[in-house]
């Protein structure tokens, strides 16, 4: 088994998705729930050490741009109360992340495992997973097209990011939704990997084991998830999973998180099944 960082990040696809959803003819008659739902949501991002939001540049209706930082009297959630005051408008995960020259507009922070340069295993908080993937893979930095803002494995995100907007809280017929969005396969047991040295086409053809480092961090992520998933049912919202990624991806996850003790054997099974010829 590699003991080297295998897994990456992407910006054209995710790996995972699952979305909150209420769907309601009048935002201010669930505005208690939502607000409900937040604070469930970061005191759950506490517990499992899982998400701390540090900085972040906020979309708004009006298309301008407010600029979040927490500090140590100041989180998220008293942004949003403060901004339901001030401009009667619901901050539901309006974040608005890396742009297209690559860079993080977000200091969104997860801890996480991974394997340092000795290869040994390293528990952290990491904002941006692009610095480690050079340290594990530094020939990388010499490839172009892994270098690119497009990049498929070596993007700089943060371990998980979120999706929402802004609500005005008027009387009116709205969806009210937020995504929690994997662009980083560090939490599944298994992973694509990285193209080697000599051949940069290879991230693709072949599955790594990624359990030593699945098994430390996913367990917290997917009581996270288990968490939330709850509270959205019993607020009387719907809950959402999503993948747009391959089978290799979708095989591994479920509405209650990633599966991360999936059986080796029976994995490589499915896999054979469902994975589709090459043309």
């Amino acid at each position: 088994m590699k003991t080297t960082n295998q897994w990456h990040s992407t910006t054209k696809r995710n790996f995972a998705v699952w979305r909150a959803l209420w769907k309601v003819d009048d935002i201010n008659s669930i505005k208690q729930d939502l607000l409900t739902y937040m604070e469930t949501f970061f005191n759950a991002c506490e517990e499992n050490e899982v998400l701390k939001i540090q900085r972040a540049h906020l979309d708004t209706v009006s298309k301008t741009t407010h600029q979040f930082e927490a500090n140590d009297t100041y989180s998220y959630l008293d942004f949003v109360f403060q901004k339901i005051e001030e401009e009667n408008q619901l901050y539901f995960f309006p974040f608005d992340f890396p742009n297209t020259k690559g860079k993080l507009s977000e200091i969104i922070t997860s801890k996480v495992n991974y394997f340092d340069e000795q290869g040994q295993v390293v528990s952290d908080w990491v904002s941006n997973v692009q610095k480690i993937m050079l340290q594990s893979h530094p020939y990388l930095a010499q490839l172009p097209s892994y270098m690119k803002p497009s990049s498929t494995i070596i993007y700089p995100n943060s371990p998980i990011t979120l999706k929402g907007r802004v609500y005005t809280l008027e009387p009116k017929s709205v969806n009210v939704s937020m995504r929690i969005k994997l662009n980083v396969d560090i939490w599944f047991p298994y992973v694509h990997g990285f193209p080697t040295e000599d051949d940069p086409h290879s991230v693709y053809d072949t599955e790594h084991d990624n359990s030593i480092l699945a098994k430390l961090h996913t367990p917290r992520f997917n009581n996270f998830i288990r968490t939330i998933h709850k509270s959205v049912l019993d607020l009387g919202g719907e809950w959402h999973l999503e993948s747009d990624y391959e089978h290799t991806y979708r095989l591994q996850i479920d509405e209650y998180g990633i599966l991360w003790d999936l059986d080796p054997d029976e994995f490589h099974e499915q896999l054979k099944v469902k994975k589709p010829k090459r043309e």
